[in-house]
């Protein structure tokens, strides 16, 4: 009965696809590190291979790659997770019959059982293609765009892992000059391996997606590569870059081998450290990959193998296993940035559709690229150099030279790549050296699997404490959040970083539709950051029923010197009721920045009025007189103890008198010094001291004089039933306006 798929995987089913995924991946790796890699170039150098033997076997791996097309009809016909299935158990079948080897090798000769172990490679990976036809289109199946690189990485992960401990079981296993049992031995236990691998892709859930790709024609490929100059440019660009690859990885270990003459044992322990690096270095880019887009991260690790290359090519003629040991390290840890980069960049550049066939062409590009390059001109150019005569290690230093090249071109084919909304590359750059933002992309991967609300707002906080721009996207996410405490704890981290137009853009809504809620949180971020984008919002704010968000509307607006607002925020202040408009309003006269003001605030100044309310109007004179500073230090001092306020005013005025330039003559200054004592003494009775003060600085010859003949009006009612608070905060400001508007110093 043929399998049906649905029309597309729930959230349950992509979760168990992608566990079964990482189990197939897992297991896949400890065959693949017993059947290829290091240790199919060590047993064909035991029956005898040379470096253009070496260079073709290694090249198998690309140029086999054009047997996808094969698997594409098997796509089509069965799935890509049976697809997949089939041919790893068939490629396993295949890789058992390389034990007969060595016994061709020594019943009938040398040549015969090298040449039966090329052939049989081949087919290994011919299967090995055809089930990759299946491998990309799968991955696009059963991720999602928020989901996929970090699933790339994991899978890179978990397969390094697995191949990194059984490459160091290889080595003690092998020894140094291992015999063709051990070899044998080693084949069988991976081909079990490969086998039972299979075994988890067969059931793998997916949707009609795969199918549908495979039974695109080729055509429509080939049409959509020509037609978009996007697609071509990756097309050339994988091709220069993987040829670049294959002439640098599979070298080193003949590098090791020939031009540094290391026995089997301490080969293989460099290829550990180079799978090592390969597990450390996918960390980090699985973190960091879906927060700043593939393509920096993909040019920075191909300059890193560019680098890494020429580093080679200036190696020491002896063998220093430390410098040695660091390349192969530092080489792992930049390809497997390439590779999680590459596969990232492919998955979001096309268009799903098109994914299986685009995968089709591109696999074949990139092998024919890589495959040729490796056997010819890596295998080619090791067999030329020793007539020029150079030998030992000279060869392979001169070969590398010559890579430094093909990695230029690869990294000049990179740059040319077209950005996809990703972040500069001198940013990442910075980031990827910045203890913060690797402290909050830990923090963002932990808040992806946490279902607990309370632990959610409290890793939302360290985010905003943190100030990570990384945080961005993850953000904006929360605020969708059913709860209200989880959408302020979002908004109150997003003020705390520098955010871009995808943040202000959804600010701007929020401050439309979340009245009553969080939008006056979204109006006071607005204004901070001075989004000006957002001044229509917040003008239509400022009618609103929600006075939390008419308030903090009126400041931003403020802040964003949107003069066409000025007026109703004048009325507003002007004729309101409510405390907390009030203040807002008071705040947000003192950001419009005019002095004339003066006098409608303190006109607002009622004595029955809350105390915040005196103190943000008084705080706002000072700010538009020019001594808001001098305020806040003296009301500070006065909220620990009056008498600590009162004498550092008395203090502040005596310093004042005393400058040469103090405008008061000898009468008034009596009379500032004995307000002062009656500010001081905080009597409940008229503070009479004080309203004559007042009168008296109405007259002064001073631009700033008249606008306090307000607080006069009424008969000095204001004046007269204010508290000791605000008489203080009173006759701070009359203290001002008497000497010549600035204290001591200002």
């Amino acid at each position: 009965m043929p399998r049906v798929f649905p029309e597309r995987l729930t959230q349950s089913q992509k979760k168990l696809a992608q566990r079964r995924f990482l189990w197939f991946a897992s297991i896949n790796a400890l065959s693949y590190a017993l059947l290829a890699e290091s240790v199919l170039v060590l047993f064909a150098l035991q029956l005898g291979a040379g470096d253009f033997h070496i260079g073709l076997l290694t090249g198998y791996v690309y140029l086999t790659l054009v047997f996808v097309l094969l698997g594409k009809v098997m796509v089509s016909r069965l799935g890509a997770a049976r697809t997949y299935s089939y041919c790893w158990f068939t490629r396993n079948l295949v890789a058992g019959s390389f034990v007969l080897a060595p016994w061709i090798y020594l019943h009938f000769s040398p040549q015969l059982g090298l040449g039966y172990l090329l052939v049989t490679s081949l087919l290994f990976f011919v299967f090995r293609a055809m089930g990759l036809s299946a491998e990309n289109v799968l991955i696009n199946d059963i991720t999602g765009s928020e989901d996929r690189g970090r699933f790339i990485g994991q899978w890179q992960f978990f397969a390094y892992i697995a191949m990194l401990g059984m490459l160091i079981a290889v080595s003690f296993w092998l020894g140094d000059k291992p015999e063709f049992y051990r070899f044998q031995t080693v084949i069988a236990v991976g081909c079990v391996l490969g086998m039972a691998a299979s075994g988890f892709m067969f059931g793998m859930p997916e949707s009609v997606g795969p199918g549908n790709s495979s039974r695109e024609p080729m055509l429509r490929a080939l049409s959509l590569v020509y037609a978009d100059r996007r697609l071509r440019v990756m097309m050339v660009a994988w091709g220069v870059l993987y040829s670049g690859i294959q002439l640098l990885v599979p070298f080193q270990l003949l590098a090791v081998k020939k031009g540094y003459a290391v026995g089997d044992r301490a080969a293989i322990v460099f290829v550990v450290l180079q799978m090592l690096g390969l597990v450390v270095g996918s960390w980090p880019v699985a973190l960091l990959i879906d927060r700043s887009g593939p393509r920096p991260i993909l040019i920075i690790n191909v300059l890193g193998l560019a680098v890494l290359t020429l580093l080679w090519a200036v190696s020491p003629g002896s063998l220093n296993i430390y410098y040695t040991g660091a390349l192969f390290f530092l080489v792992g840890w930049t390809l497997v940035g390439v590779f999680i980069a590459a596969g990232h960049y492919f998955q979001n550049a096309v268009p799903p559709k098109s994914l299986l066939n685009l995968n089709m062409l591109m696999l074949v590009i990139q092998g024919l690229a890589a495959g040729l390059a490796g056997t010819f001109l890596g295998g080619g150019l090791l067999e030329l150099l020793p007539h020029f005569g150079l030998a030992g290690m000279e060869i392979y230093k001169t070969y590398f030279l010559a890579v430094v090249v093909a990695m230029l071109a690869a990294l000049a084919a990179v740059f040319r790549l077209a950005p996809l909304a990703d972040r500069r590359v001198k940013d990442v750059l910075g980031m990827l050296f910045s203890v913060r933002d690797w402290r909050a992309l830990v923090n963002l991967q932990k808040l992806s699997s946490v279902r607990d609300h309370g632990e959610s707002i409290e890793l939302l906080d360290e985010l905003g404490t943190l100030g990570s721009e990384f945080s961005e996207r993850t953000l904006l996410e929360y605020l969708d959040s059913p709860l209200f405490t989880v959408r302020t704890a979002a908004l109150d981290a997003l003020d705390r970083i520098r955010f871009g137009s995808e943040a202000s853009f959804r600010l701007i809504e929020e401050v439309k539709d979340g009245e009553f809620s969080t939008a006056f949180m979204a109006a006071e971020i607005l204004g901070k950051h001075r989004v000006a984008e957002a001044a229509g919002a917040l003008r239509e704010a400022l009618y609103s029923n929600d006075f939390f968000l008419e308030g903090k509307a009126m400041v931003s607006l403020a802040q964003l010197g949107d003069t066409a607002s000025y007026g109703r925020i004048r009325e507003i202040f002007r004729t309101t009721y409510n405390p907390r408009l009030t203040i807002h309003g008071a705040r947000a006269i003192f950001f419009m920045g005019d002095p004339q003001d003066v006098a409608l605030l303190l006109a607002r100044l009622d004595p029955r009025a809350l105390p915040a309310e005196h103190d943000q109007i008084i705080a706002s004179v000072a700010g538009l007189l020019g001594w808001e500073e001098k305020f806040f230090r003296l009301m500070t001092l006065y909220n620990r103890n009056y008498q600590l306020g009162t004498d550092a005013l008395a203090e502040e005025v005596e310093r004042r008198l005393r400058e040469p330039d103090c405008p008061l003559a000898d009468p008034d200054r009596g009379l500032l010094r004995d307000s002062l004592a009656e500010t001081a003494g905080r009597r409940n009775a008229d503070p009479e001291k004080l309203m004559a003060l007042f009168e008296r600085a109405v007259r002064l010859d001073h631009p700033r004089a008249g606008l306090l003949n307000v607080l006069l009006a009424d008969s000095a009612q204001r004046v007269k039933a204010a508290s000791p608070r605000l008489r203080f905060s009173l006759t701070v400001l009359a203290a001002v306006v008497l000497l010549g508007g600035r204290f001591s110093g200002q």
